[in-house]
């Protein structure tokens, strides 16, 4: 036999020994290097999303957040229609938020709709009064009239008007507007929760 047939018998037999790609490989080598782009992409946007499912399984996710625990004590706040848009009820308001995370009260305003007298304020604080509000502050003029007037006052609660009241009507008194609004009101409702616990 010729040298030259037994060295490519040789190769053909160590080219039959070498394996075959793979079915994968070769599928690969057959898209085109559009779609290649386009699977490696894919996969690699697979990969982060199993990765990223992976880790929220093993890190402990943050405690859910709970809702705020509230005392059996409720300030509510007398307004005008202007509600909290009133610069005397919003200065009331921020004094009654801040006692409210201090000590865990509730805190609540209801408007008069009905009008700016006496006669319509009077029926909106009697509602505050059955709503077992434990201080119960009215801001304007109106308002500050009808609790003053307010002869229903059940034991314990504390009636409060900003810019004062006559003395000896029973009736505590903030500021009406000033850097002294807040920290009066919320001294007050502090104290008031205090002295109820």
């Amino acid at each position: 036999m010729p040298a030259g047939g037994q060295r490519n018998r040789g190769i053909a037999a160590g080219q039959a020994r070498t394996p075959r790609a793979p079915g994968l490989a070769r599928w690969w080598r057959a898209r085109s290097e559009r779609a290649q782009v386009l699977l490696a992409g894919g996969s690699a946007v697979a990969l982060v999303a199993v990765l990223a499912l992976v880790v929220m399984a093993v890190v402990p996710s943050p405690t859910a957040v709970r809702a705020r625990q509230y005392l059996a004590f409720t300030a509510c706040l007398l307004t005008g229609s202007q509600g909290l848009a009133s610069p005397q009820a919003a200065l009331a308001w921020a004094g009654m938020q801040e006692a409210s995370l201090a000590t865990r009260a509730k805190v609540e305003y209801l408007p008069v709709m009905s009008g700016s007298t006496e006669a319509a304020a009077a029926p909106v604080l009697a509602s505050l009064v059955q709503r077992h509000c434990n201080v119960v502050i009215a801001a304007g003029r109106a308002q500050v009239s009808a609790l003053v007037s307010e002869k229903a006052r059940p034991r314990g609660v504390r009636f409060v008007a900003m810019g004062g009241a006559p003395a000896g009507s029973g009736v505590l008194t903030v500021p009406a507007s000033g850097s002294g609004v807040r920290p009066a009101v919320d001294h007050i409702i502090t104290s008031a929760v205090a002295t109820a616990g």
